[in-house]
């Protein structure tokens, strides 16, 4: 069984596909020629050709050749991670789940309020690290069972 956070990412990307889009702030894995591990970068500045991919990125993986790279991959050596999901991205995901089950509301304060179901009760968005990865266990649940509810996604 999956863990209640790669459940809603992949809930979440199923609704919002341009997650996944080579853009700037996208989180990539590349291959180079020679290594056998990937190394991780957030795109800057992307550029897409016919066959491969061109882009500037900043990195933590090699300090010798600065924080800034820019790199040329074919297309198969480079995994797209995808964005940094916000709660935006989690309440596109969750609007079409409110057709079979009901209303669930978002204050202004990130509080999350099913009223299908108040017996579960809620959870907080923590709106000052507005990025999926960075909110508590028990709003990742909550939002698990949001998600995955209902036929909304298979991932259960």
């Amino acid at each position: 069984m999956k863990d209640p956070l790669t459940r809603v990412r992949e809930a979440v990307i199923q609704a919002v596909p341009e997650i996944l889009e080579l853009k700037e702030g996208c989180e990539v894995r590349i291959w180079r020629k020679n290594n056998t591990e990937p190394w991780s970068a957030t795109v800057i500045l992307p550029c897409v050709g016919i066959g491969y991919w061109y882009c500037v990125a900043f990195h933590d993986t090699f300090p010798k050749i600065g924080k800034i790279t820019t790199f040329h991959q074919s297309k198969d050596r480079i995994k797209i991670l995808g964005r940094p999901i916000c709660l935006a991205d989690v309440l596109l995901a969750i609007g079409p789940s409110t057709k079979n089950r009901g209303p669930v509301y978002c204050t202004s304060e990130g509080v999350l309020i099913d009223f299908n179901n108040r017996e579960e009760g809620g959870a907080i968005w923590n709106l000052h690290e507005d990025d999926l990865s960075k909110q508590s266990p028990e709003c990742i649940e909550f939002l698990a069972s949001l998600l995955t509810k209902d036929g909304l996604t298979d991932n259960k």
